[in-house]
């Protein structure tokens, strides 16, 4: 019985040194500053060219380039160059040689016009990237030509029909089509500015041709 009381003792002392015991598959608590950081979800990915929802982007916004100038605009520009370029080269060949003081009026007067109308043409024309000729091409050089070799009367007579009069039904012939069926704003605007002073240029020749002066000879572009 005295036997039976020990045992049951040594149990009893045993259970509760195993119940006092800590866990030692526990970690043991740590300070809240060494403690292991909490896993955050990653920020969603923005896109570079789109500012999230109520922020100003702070890029600059791209210049706006207009487009290539037609085919069909670049040939205006081209003979609407070339013929502006002969009317001076005439003017002003013709006013160091006539001797009649309404021809010399008539064509400084032509010469002053189509100069300032040139470098307009010029102005507009680089600001398009188009290269306008240096010198008169085609049928306005043919018409140079034929003027280079008169004097006289016949300087009269040529410079009127050549340049006062034919050349100036074409450059208006040439400058109507662009100004109702070209597709460049500038172009077109340059087109209808223009028309009045050719129109009033052809008028001028017709009458020094039929041998009145009229007309006024100072104007330009």
């Amino acid at each position: 019985m005295h036997m039976r009381t020990i045992i049951f003792a040594a149990v009893f002392a045993l259970a509760a040194a195993s119940c006092d015991r800590p866990d030692e598959s526990l970690p043991p608590d740590l300070p809240p500053s060494e403690a292991p950081p909490r896993s955050e979800a990653p920020a969603p990915p923005t896109d570079a060219a789109t500012p999230p929802p109520g922020v100003a982007s702070s890029a600059p916004a791209a210049a706006f380039t207009g487009g290539p100038v037609a085919g069909a605009e670049r040939a205006f520009v081209a003979e609407a160059a070339a013929s502006g370029l002969a009317e001076v080269e005439a003017g002003r060949l013709v006013g160091t040689r006539t001797e009649d003081p309404a021809l010399k009026s008539f064509a400084d007067a032509i010469e002053r016009a189509h100069r300032s109308s040139n470098e307009e043409l010029q102005r507009i024309a680089s600001a398009k990237g188009i290269d306008l000729p240096a010198t008169p091409e085609g049928e306005p050089r043919e018409r140079l030509n034929r003027l280079s070799g008169l004097s006289g009367g016949e300087l009269r007579r040529g410079y009127l029909h050549e340049f006062g009069v034919e050349s100036h039904r074409s450059a208006i012939e040439l400058f109507e089509r662009q100004a109702s069926e070209g597709q460049d704003p500038e172009l077109r605007a340059f087109a209808e500015r223009t028309l009045p002073i050719l129109r009033e240029h052809l008028a001028m020749a017709q009458q020094l041709q039929g041998g009145g002066v009229g007309g006024r000879t100072g104007g330009a572009p």
